[in-house]
């Protein structure tokens, strides 16, 4: 994209106002003329906000570097500030979610809510195996109740017995295996 004067005047505007972190993203000279933009992972999940953020921009020329990178950072932190605060900060207004920086408190919560809902997603699905399992077992087993009442099929195991000498049977004398 092409960026001219006015265009990162105001990027650079939104970015004061936005008070966006810069340190988050590297700037490195590619082979040739060309620039490469290395932006940091987002804090955490931004999915539901955010989509196809790039881990690397490469760009031609300063200003579509600078351009680029004010506009992946403030559309980065942006969402982060949203997904840690939305439905969190009662009587924030929107500039305020999403211009002022978040705390470390604000991080490590929001990377706390977030293992939780996961886990409680994954406690769901295996909760859902089980119960789909039980029902396919009750089913077969009623199924099977059903045959054996209907045509009588009840599979009958043969009794062990135990083969016991006669009563009147000489009892026998041990032979030692040494002997000759």
């Amino acid at each position: 994209m092409n960026f001219d004067n006015d265009s990162l005047q105001y990027l650079r505007n939104e970015c004061e106002i936005h008070q966006i972190d810069f340190k988050r993203a590297r700037l490195k000279k590619t082979a040739g003329d060309g620039l490469e933009i290395h932006l940091d992972p987002a804090l955490f999940d931004l999915d539901p906000i955010l989509t196809g953020v790039p881990s690397s921009i490469p760009v031609r020329s300063a200003a579509a570097a600078e351009g680029e990178m004010c506009q992946w950072l403030l559309k980065i932190q942006r969402a982060e500030r949203q997904r840690a605060r939305l439905g969190v900060k009662v009587g924030w207004d929107n500039c305020a979610i999403n211009r002022v920086p978040l705390t470390d408190e604000e991080i490590t919560e929001c990377r706390a809510r977030i293992k939780k809902a996961k886990d409680m997603e994954r406690l769901q699905r295996e909760l859902t195996d089980v119960l789909e399992t039980t029902a396919k077992n009750a089913a077969v087993k009623k199924a099977h109740d059903e045959l054996e009442q209907r045509y009588g099929l009840i599979a009958h195991k043969p009794a062990e017995q135990k083969c016991q000498p006669a009563l009147n049977a000489p009892k026998r004398k041990p032979v030692s295996r040494n002997a000759k």
